[in-house]
Order: structure tokens, then C-alpha cells, then sequence
């Protein structure tokens, strides 16, 4: 099970790196809910060594992709905003260049 969730997180960091964001969330739901099999019968303090170092890698890599996903959400929004702006500035335009014409 430890291999298909190291698979599943380089699959989740696949997608990102491509800009597949509902690959890498439907990946993610999949990894997750093998993470929850995983801890469903045992606490982590029963787990051997090798395990836990694996699943602290995991919780690293996952807080990394975690950080990108909350960069790219937030370049999203600016050029959003950026985009709503030049949208406003350009019916602004529109509107005095008409009423000009009118008035001119």
C-alpha cells in the first residue's frame, strides 16, 4: 500500500507540474483515501521506522505541492483581477469614446 501512495504522490506532482489540477485533485482523493486505509488499523507509533520515514517524506512533498497549489490559486486571482480591471478600463474607454462622438 506505502508503494501505491509514494506512486500516487509522484502522479499528483506529475499533474501539477503539467497544470492538471483536476488530474492532480482526483489523484490526491485517491492517495488520500489509501492514507486513511493505511491508519485505519494501526497508529502511526506502530509502524516501523522505515514506514513513518517514508510517510514523513509523503507529508513533505504534500506541503510542498500544498504551497504551490496556494501560489498558482493566488497568480490565478491577480491575473484575474488584472484582466477584470483592463475589461472596466476598456468599456471606460468605449463609453467617452461614444460620447465624444456624440458631443464632438
Amino acid at each position: 500500500m506505502l508503494d501505491e501512495i509514494l506512486t500516487l504522490t509522484d502522479q499528483v506532482e506529475v499533474s501539477l507540474d503539467e497544470g492538471d489540477w483536476i488530474a492532480a485533485a482526483e489523484l490526491n482523493s485517491q492517495r488520500q483515501a489509501l492514507l486513511t486505509g493505511l491508519f485505519a488499523n494501526r497508529a502511526p507509533e506502530d509502524m516501523d521506522a522505515e514506514t513513518r520515514d517514508v510517510l514523513r517524506d509523503i507529508l513533505a512533498r504534500n506541503e510542498t505541492a500544498a504551497a504551490r497549489v496556494r501560489m498558482e490559486r493566488e497568480l490565478v486571482s491577480t491575473r484575474q483581477r488584472r484582466i477584470h480591471r483592463s475589461a472596466a478600463a476598456v468599456r471606460a474607454y468605449e463609453q467617452a469614446a461614444a460620447h465624444a462622438g456624440r458631443h464632438g
